[in-house]
């Protein structure tokens, strides 16, 4: 029985996050033998409830450090873990328990990551030191790949395989259909829909509230759709929804509950359009072949579109309704032709994904003998 430990930013209601470990779990499973996972959560019950694994308080140094010690292989997984920009916290975390698996010579994998951006030149060399001495790195995308290799990674050590969400099955219409016409009246299923996945950013509140309100109320009219309010990371996206609720004024449908990832992904497949700033919003969207419209918070944003043949429209900070507005209107005339691409673009992104469970079962192999 080979021990699995399962890092990550797991159980803080970032249903991304939450994506990236359903998928992780679920390919372990589906493909290697003989496994046990457990899983670092900072809601260890949640997590154990949903995967019927057993946990780790990820907030307990001591019940970490005994994990670490027991498991056979650590897997750090998915996200962007590896970055001081948008947590200054963060990245220390996730190379301390990188250093307790290197300590007690554990394998270690690193498992589908985006790495950056790390500005301070002592965590760059504090990440270059640690990651070459795992076992093996795949990351998300080229760019991160560079990055590593700017920091002096060695480069035959790394491998790119997509973020692990990108591998989600789709769940049908359905469920998210009976969340849509149960939960909110003023939802019409004889609409076209299209979805906002907005987060604040660099104290632009008031900005992205009123492009947000007026964005509701010219596209219901102009294109005769629902606009549908989605937050992905549940407890910092929510204050966007509260703030807007009051200046709506019935022209929008406010996800003010909280969904599992099944939940949302079908939610996401019955959209026609998404605009998303949270990474997942976009990469929920490709699997669930809804054809969006990506506004950058973070380089990640920028590296995904480029991986489905496309570009990010604007960066939040610059964003600006009247150019938004035309540009929904310029995607929704081009919708179908876009859903190809995104379609084609994401089976190439699926099929890396094989990487890393054939390296974590070449891993295992070379520790057996």
């Amino acid at each position: 029985m080979t021990k699995i430990l399962i890092a990550g930013y797991y159980g803080f209601g970032n249903i991304g996050d939450e994506a990236i470990l359903q998928s992780v779990i679920t390919k372990l499973n589906d493909r290697l033998d003989n496994i046990e996972i457990q899983v670092l959560s900072a809601k260890p019950n949640k997590t154990l409830d949903k995967y019927n694994i057993p946990y780790i308080d990820r907030k307990s140094f001591w019940g970490v450090l005994k994990a670490v010690k027991k498991c056979d292989l650590l897997v750090i997984g998915g996200g962007s873990l590896l970055q001081d920009v948008t947590s200054k916290k963060s990245i220390y975390y996730y190379l301390a328990v990188i250093l307790m698996g290197i300590a007690f010579r554990k394998k270690i994998m690193m498992y589908s990551q985006g790495i950056g951006p790390i500005k301070r030149k002592i965590n760059r060399c504090l990440t270059s030191f640690l990651l070459n001495r795992v076992d093996f790195i795949t990351v998300r995308d080229n760019n991160s790949k560079n990055e590593l290799v700017d920091m002096g990674v060695l480069e035959d050590n790394i491998a790119v395989a997509a973020d692990p969400v990108i591998g989600l099955d789709k769940t049908g219409k359905q469920k998210g259909l009976s969340i849509l016409k149960n939960n909110y009246e003023n939802f019409d299923e004889t609409k076209p829909s299209i979805g906002l996945a907005f987060r604040y950013w660099k104290n632009n509140d008031e900005k992205i509230n009123k492009i947000l309100v007026n964005i509701a109320d010219k596209l219901s009219g102009q294109l005769n759709a629902n606009i549908v309010f989605i937050p992905f990371h549940y407890s910092e996206d929510i204050k966007v929804l509260k703030a807007i609720e009051p200046k709506i004024k019935g022209k929008g449908i406010l996800i003010k509950e909280k969904y599992e990832v099944q939940e949302m992904l079908s939610i996401m497949e019955n959209l026609d359009l998404v605009v998303g700033v949270r990474l997942h919003s976009l990469i929920f969207a490709a699997v669930a072949q809804v054809p969006m419209i990506a506004v950058s918070y973070d380089p990640k944003v920028e590296f995904f579109m480029e991986s489905l043949g496309l570009k990010s429209f604007s960066k939040i900070e610059n964003l600006e309704e009247e150019a938004l507005i035309n540009e929904i209107n310029k995607v929704w005339k081009s919708r179908q032709q876009l859903r190809q691409i995104i379609n084609k673009n994401a089976k190439k992104l699926r099929e890396t994904l094989t990487i890393n469970e054939g390296t974590i079962k070449k891993i295992i192999n070379d520790e057996d003998r």
